[in-house]
């Protein structure tokens, strides 16, 4: 099942949490499950806790992260590389970061939707830092039901 072995090292009550792009719907589904989640985003219209970039997010310490979700996020990013060296800063070692991007969506969002990215392209990018040390590769839509369904199973 998946994050079965990244969950037996989070005790619910411990766990900080970041949802980096609040036009989701994780946050919700989090905050149901009584875990507290704080919101970043770049745009103030969509009233996250915290306005900043992924590029440079001054405000959290370094390992300071236990969970950072990060979906549908990084095609919208002009330096995905800078984003992810600010994950892995920010990220406690042995932190989980749960993130997708599209494959073969169209281009939303004009004009900040840069990439789109093949199974080696997010492969590449993860390692560049070494941030990787689970992947899964899908293309069909619906994993977002199994997807979440899973994030659920975690205890989220």
């Amino acid at each position: 099942m998946m994050f079965e072995d990244e969950r037996k090292y989070i005790k619910k009550d411990e766990i900080y949490t970041i949802n980096i792009g609040t036009g989701g719907e994780i946050s919700k589904f989090i905050k149901d499950k009584g875990i507290k989640i704080l919101e970043i985003d770049i745009d103030e219209k969509r009233s996250p806790d915290l306005v900043m970039d992924i590029q440079n997010m001054h405000l959290l310490n370094d390992n300071s992260v236990d969970v950072i979700f990060c979906l549908e996020v990084l095609e919208h990013v002009q330096n995905p590389f800078k984003a992810v060296e600010e994950i892995k800063r920010v990220l406690k070692p042995g932190g989980i970061f749960i993130g997708s991007t599209p494959f073969v969506f169209p281009i939303h969002d004009e004009p900040d939707d840069y990439f789109r990215y093949t199974k080696y392209g997010i492969l590449n990018l993860l390692l560049y830092p070494e941030i990787i040390s689970l992947f899964m590769f899908m293309l069909s839509p619906l994993y977002y039901i199994w997807y979440f369904r899973s994030i659920l199973r975690m205890g989220f």
